[in-house]
């Protein structure tokens, strides 16, 4: 008999913010929708070409922000992906991100010991 379909079927994206020691101020998490970040980028007057609109919006399944533990991400994301493949569904879990970013870390957490 073949398997029912996932609770969540299809792609999902997550962010995760990574703690900076210096905040750009640039986007801010939504007051309504918690997994909707809006990103303001300054006007440069000085740039030949330069778009009127300074205000992104950016939705998301989840955003984990940058007090995020291993474990909160591991549950958020992690997990469903492994109980998803122990019912018998593909799943992948995928990190995308400048050089340096921390895709390496969120996937594997890092240097640590397993308890």
């Amino acid at each position: 008999m073949p398997p029912s379909a996932p609770p969540s079927s299809g792609v999902q994206v997550f962010l995760r913010v990574r703690p900076a020691p210096k905040p750009s101020g640039f986007f801010e998490r939504d007051d309504i929708d918690p997994n909707k970040l809006i990103f303001h980028v300054p006007k440069n007057e000085r740039l030949i070409v330069n778009n009127t609109r300074t205000t992104y919006g950016y939705q998301f399944n989840g955003v984990l922000d940058d007090k995020s533990s291993q474990d909160d991400v591991f549950r958020a994301i992690g997990l469903p992906a492994v109980k998803n493949a122990l019912d018998g569904f593909n799943s992948t879990v995928f990190a995308y991100g400048q050089t340096g970013s921390g895709k390496t870390f969120t996937i594997t957490g890092g240097a640590r010991i397993i308890q």
